[in-house]
């Protein structure tokens, strides 16, 4: 927010591209052979398509979320990139990954480690959305 002639202004959300990277090899006809990896967190999103086969990175994008204040904000600012972007709606991916980026985490020693605690340990750094 900020002041100008005494009258408050606030920014709107946004994103931007900020990086892209694109291989010569890259074929949108070969998506299904390809794995895609999204990171998400509260002021980035990046996305990175990668062919197995060759170990090799396609396609890389970085983007900013510029003026978020909310997890509802940055869920709209994501669900219109995802809408605005032909390689992210393609549904025929041979893997898809998700990683959150926070500074929040909790460590578990592997002897104290329960499967079936899982979301009690989740629960100790992450808010619940929802």
């Amino acid at each position: 927010m900020w002041k100008s002639c005494g009258r408050a202004y606030r920014m709107e959300p946004s994103f931007k591209l900020t990086h892209r990277i694109k291989d010569d090899l890259y074929e949108a006809e070969q998506l299904g052979a390809y794995d895609l990896y999204l990171q998400a967190g509260p002021r980035v999103f990046r996305l990175c398509v990668t062919d197995p086969r060759k170990n090799r990175c396609l396609l890389l994008e970085d983007y900013t979320l510029e003026n978020v204040s909310s997890t509802a904000q940055q869920i709209a600012l994501l669900e219109q990139i995802y809408e605005d972007h032909h390689v992210l709606k393609a549904g025929f991916w041979r893997s898809i990954r998700l990683a959150v980026k926070s500074s929040d985490f909790s460590l578990v020693p592997v002897s104290l480690f329960d499967k079936a605690y899982a979301k009690d340990y989740l629960a100790l750094s992450s808010k619940r959305i929802g």
